[in-house]
């Protein structure tokens, strides 16, 4: 056991030694302050600035918009639906579309796309993540509501609070600290979840963009991915 701890251990610290080493040289304030010029994939001049800017307009949007979703969701799980089964149905539905892969977001959001003839779009983007961290933030949210004392609550009830007065002044600020990591937990997946959706669908051919290809496909199924495009595309 001690020697395959040993083995794993030294395996990472080469791989990282490898990187820092080979990338240290590389490293500069132009990096971070510049966008791509010309050539900067073969070794030239230029920056990651555009892509730095973009993780971060998709993640801020994504998160703002997520976050006025879940936090109503999870304050109806636990102030009104409780333990029902309409409560249960519904954390059983979040908890599969947790598990669902990062791509099959990203696939419905560029079938949507297709359909509503959008190109590129910075808010099909963030609509596109926040689907991805709906259930994430609202499970998370769920939880951490669910450790409030029911005492207090009724205390509240008591003082003649409404059940929305409660949920609000009382459970949210009971929870704060909760509810912001419970906020900041699926950021974490955003940045490379962006770049592999991007990646992805870039890679499609142009003539394969189009809405008019996407219905076809959808009538026919004979249209696939092709150098050039068909006269039924």
């Amino acid at each position: 056991m001690i020697l395959s701890t040993v083995i794993v251990l030294g395996s990472l610290a080469l791989i990282l030694g490898t990187v820092v080493w080979r990338g240290l040289p590389a490293l500069n304030l132009d990096m971070i302050t510049q966008t791509p010029k010309g050539g900067y994939y073969l070794g030239k001049e230029g920056g990651i600035l555009n892509a730095i800017v973009g993780s971060l307009y998709l993640a801020g949007g994504a998160t703002i918009l997520a976050l006025l979703a879940s936090l109503p969701i999870a304050l109806y799980l636990q102030m009104y639906a409780r333990r029902t089964g309409r409560a249960e149905v519904i954390r059983l539905a979040l908890d599969v579309l947790w598990g669902v892969p990062s791509i099959v977001y990203g696939a419905f959001g560029f079938i949507i796309m297709l359909w509503l003839g959008i190109r590129a779009s910075l808010l099909a983007g963030i609509i596109a993540l926040t689907l991805l961290e709906l259930p994430i933030m609202v499970r998370a949210m769920d939880e951490t509501i669910a450790m409030v004392p029911w005492a207090l609550k009724e205390a509240s009830y008591a003082l003649g609070a409404t059940r929305l007065e409660t949920a609000v002044k009382v459970v949210v600020r009971q929870t704060a600290p909760g509810l912001v990591t419970a906020m900041l937990l699926p950021c974490s997946l955003l940045p490379g979840t962006r770049t592999g959706c991007r990646t992805r669908f870039s890679a499609l051919p142009r003539h394969c963009r189009s809405p008019s290809f996407f219905s076809s496909a959808l009538r026919s199924r004979r249209c696939r991915s092709a150098p050039t495009p068909r006269p039924w595309c």
